[in-house]
């Protein structure tokens, strides 16, 4: 793997954020409250792709939101995707790119500060492909269900070492040229982390992007939607130059006999493991067949 060298630059570093919203009304104001007060030192492009019933009001908190913007720097851009699909409001988005670093985010979730700085220094400092994300942190749900899967989902060291990239993961220009456009998949984010190798991917240490996950059996669909959407990646090679990359992502029950040892070395989570089992294998046989034109992760509250 050839080592990465540093950029040096005098101007504040680059960097594009594409959001798709569907349905997220007031999960999207905050989500861009959060960016524009983050956004210090750098100079970022905000593409708001409104993609789902609520698209006019959508641009609506967009339009409220850019007078803020601007005097912070920060240009926000919105549009409006008729097409049902979240790859279709990504590629969409993805034509107003500048060509430089590039920041995926669902609307559902809030950066806790420093977050935008760290990886505008990070992506603008490396020249060879790069996925980062900043550390991810889990809002305290009020559904005991979600409490405790999340007690023991968050520490597993597939989900607290490594890119995840559920909701939120960026790459440098030469990281983005590692796909053409968003293929037609439940799981972009599993797509994406599978075009890189383990030693291209790096997880931040400074700020975090806020996650709440969805509550009774809107937490089914999503698990459900996690795991059909690795699945369909076993029917897309990853590139031949990656071969120490993971090939499929991980889905969410991947690897249940580590898992099980992990939470064994843990007892703080033992009162938790049961809910965590449960919710897993229900998941399996949770609702109806998903669809990657209509089916996105379900709007959630942050409140």
């Amino acid at each position: 793997m050839t080592q990465s060298t540093r950029v040096s630059r005098t101007s504040p570093p680059d960097l594009d954020i594409v959001i798709p919203a569907r349905g997220e009304v007031e999960t999207l104001r905050k989500c861009l409250s959060s960016v524009i007060e983050d956004a210090q030192g750098c100079n970022i492009q905000v593409i708001v792709v409104a993609n789902g019933p609520e698209r006019a009001r959508s641009l609506e908190i967009v339009a409220e939101l850019t007078a803020l913007a601007t005097a912070r720097g920060v240009q926000l851009l919105a549009l409006a995707e008729e097409r049902p699909g979240k790859a279709n409001a990504l590629n969409r988005g993805d034509a107003y790119r500048r060509g430089g670093p590039v920041l995926y985010l669902d609307a559902d979730i809030r950066f806790l500060p420093d977050s935008l700085p760290s990886l505008c220094e990070y992506l603008n400092a490396h020249d060879t492909p790069r996925l980062v994300a900043p550390p991810r942190k889990i809002a305290r749900s009020p559904s005991f269900v979600t409490r405790h899967f999340a007690r023991v989902w968050a520490t597993l060291p597939a989900v607290a070492q490594e890119v995840v990239a559920v909701g939120c993961y960026a790459v440098n220009s030469q990281g983005r040229m590692r796909w053409a456009e968003f293929p037609n998949l439940l799981n972009d984010d599993a797509f994406v982390r599978s075009r890189f190798a383990p030693t291209e991917r790096q997880l931040l240490s400074r700020g975090g992007a806020l996650q709440e996950l969805p509550q009774g059996p809107a937490l089914l669909s999503t698990l459900r939607r996690w795991r059909e959407g690795n699945l369909q990646l076993r029917d897309i090679a990853a590139p031949d130059a990656l071969p120490e990359g993971d090939r499929y992502g991980s889905a969410p029950d991947a690897g249940m006999k580590r898992n099980m040892l992990h939470v064994l070395r843990h007892p703080s989570l033992w009162v938790s493991m049961p809910i965590f089992l449960w919710a897993t294998f229900a998941s399996r046989r949770a609702g109806r067949t998903l669809s990657p034109q209509t089916d996105w992760l379900p709007a959630r509250s942050l409140d």
